[in-house]
């Protein structure tokens, strides 16, 4: 993808099929296919923009950043791993808070490493790479609609 390039977006809803319902068409028609549903969340993915998720979150009134509705996080994708442990550095070294630092297990078992942070009013962001994803989106682009 590319260094800074958004790389996804998590959107918390309060009636996910409803939620389904409207979001399927509208990315379809902006050229994102449905990648994944499971009992957390539904994910679609353009291979130019990168993937939308949506899932339940509860209460809106929820102290807790993963619960409330709206946007989710906002993540930025990153080339390397070496470029996600850059930036967890540099957030240490600004006393950022840190939602999850970069873990070399999970990104071994998924293809997922990454560091989420929150900014000065809270909005959780993210530095991710994601080598698979390079994989999976030339098989989308190769299978038929």
């Amino acid at each position: 993808m590319g260094l800074g390039i958004v790389s996804h977006v998590a959107l918390g809803v309060s009636d996910r099929p409803r939620s389904e319902a409207f979001y399927d068409p509208v990315l379809r028609s902006l050229g994102y296919r449905p990648v994944a549903r499971n009992t957390e969340f539904t994910t679609w993915w353009s291979p130019q923009a990168g993937a939308f998720s949506i899932s339940v979150r509860g209460d809106a009134a929820a102290s807790s950043s993963t619960a409330r509705l709206g946007l989710h996080h906002l993540a930025f994708s990153a080339d390397s791993s070496e470029q996600v442990d850059q930036l967890h550095a540099l957030l240490v070294q600004m006393q950022v808070s840190i939602v999850s630092a970069p873990d070399a297990a999970r990104a071994e078992a998924l293809g997922y490493y990454a560091v989420v942070f929150a900014d000065p009013d809270g909005t959780v962001l993210e530095l991710v790479f994601m080598p698979l994803v390079v994989e999976h989106s030339a098989l989308l682009e190769a299978e038929p609609e």
